[in-house]
């Protein structure tokens, strides 16, 4: 059906050499960007993309924060997924503006400073 359930992720994991991962679950809610208890091809390709295990320059690995920051990252994704209010499984120019609204950090970034090629306005 071009979804992976929590099972059939955690045997990618398995079979990608993740074998020792804390806590499988936080794992899955980080490349599940929309929060609809399936990864989809979409998903999968854009966490493949960023994983040393397919590159082999370091980037931002899901997996290595999953070890060393569960907190943190669990925060993130939760944060992800409140801001994310149209459940798309990405942030919106509108759902940007109201996560740097509520945020007391300083300087905020403006839209043109984090929007990809990919994102939508």
């Amino acid at each position: 059906d071009g979804k992976l359930t929590r099972c059939e992720f955690s045997k990618v994991l398995e079979d990608i050499g993740y074998t020792s991962l804390a806590d499988e679950e936080l794992a899955f809610a980080a490349v599940d960007g929309n929060g609809d208890e399936v990864i989809t091809y979409s998903e999968f390709a854009q966490w493949a993309g960023n994983t040393p295990i397919v590159h082999e320059c370091p980037t931002f690995d899901i997996m290595n924060l999953v070890e060393t920051w569960p907190d943190g990252l669990k925060w993130l994704v939760d944060t992800f997924h409140y801001y994310d209010a149209d459940k798309s499984g990405s942030i919106s120019k509108a759902e940007f503006a109201k996560l740097c609204d509520d945020s007391p950090h300083e300087p905020k970034p403006s839209w043109e400073q984090v929007k990809t090629d990919s994102d939508r306005d």
